[in-house]
C-alpha cells in the first residue's frame, strides 16, 4: 500500500510539472512601439502635434512678454489709471494663455492615450496569433523581469510580424 501511494505521488509530481507553463517568453513593448513602422508613425504624428502646440504657445508667450515690457517702459509716462487698465488687460491675457496652455496639454494627453490604445489594439491580435502559432504559454513584459536569457525576448520577431501585417 505504501509503495503504491509513493508511486502515485511520484507520478503525480511529474504529471503536474508538465502541466505548468513550459514555453515562456517576454517582450519589450516600448521597444516594439519605438521600432515598428506603425509605432514610429504614431510617435512622429504625436511629436509633430506637440511641436506645433509648443511653437504656438511660444509665439503667444513672446507677444505677452513684449506687451509686459512695453507696459514696464511706459509706466512712468502713463497715468496711474491707464497703467492699471493695461496691467488688468495683460493679466487677463495671461490668464487666458494659462487656460489655453492647460487645455492644449490635456487634449494632447488624451490624444496620446487614444493613439497608443489604437496602436495596441492593432498589434495585440498579431501578438496573440504569434503566441498561438508558437505554442507560447506565457508572455511577460520585459519591465517585470529581473533577469533572463536573451533567447526568451521575442520583441524583434514581433516587430517583423507587425511591420509585415499592418499597412500604414
Amino acid at each position: 500500500m505504501k509503495k503504491n501511494f509513493l508511486l502515485l505521488v511520484i507520478l503525480n509530481f511529474f504529471l503536474i510539472n508538465n502541466s505548468f507553463a513550459n514555453n515562456i517568453v517576454f517582450i519589450d513593448l516600448n521597444y516594439i512601439i519605438n521600432n515598428s513602422i506603425t509605432g514610429k508613425n504614431v510617435i512622429n504624428k504625436l511629436e509633430d502635434i506637440n511641436n506645433k502646440n509648443l511653437n504656438l504657445l511660444k509665439k503667444e508667450q513672446l507677444l505677452l512678454n513684449k506687451e509686459r515690457d512695453d507696459i514696464e517702459k511706459t509706466k512712468n509716462i502713463l497715468s496711474q489709471e491707464d497703467l492699471n487698465k493695461k496691467i488688468l488687460i495683460l493679466n487677463q491675457k495671461l490668464q487666458e494663455f494659462n487656460n489655453k496652455q492647460d487645455l492644449m496639454s490635456g487634449e494632447f494627453k488624451n490624444l496620446r492615450q487614444l493613439e497608443m490604445k489604437n496602436l495596441l489594439d492593432k498589434i495585440n491580435p498579431i501578438i496573440e496569433k504569434y503566441m498561438l502559432d508558437n505554442n507560447i504559454d506565457l508572455m511577460l513584459k520585459k519591465e517585470n523581469i529581473y533577469i533572463s536569457k536573451k533567447d526568451f525576448d521575442v520583441s524583434k520577431k514581433l516587430i517583423e510580424l507587425i511591420n509585415k501585417n499592418i499597412s500604414n
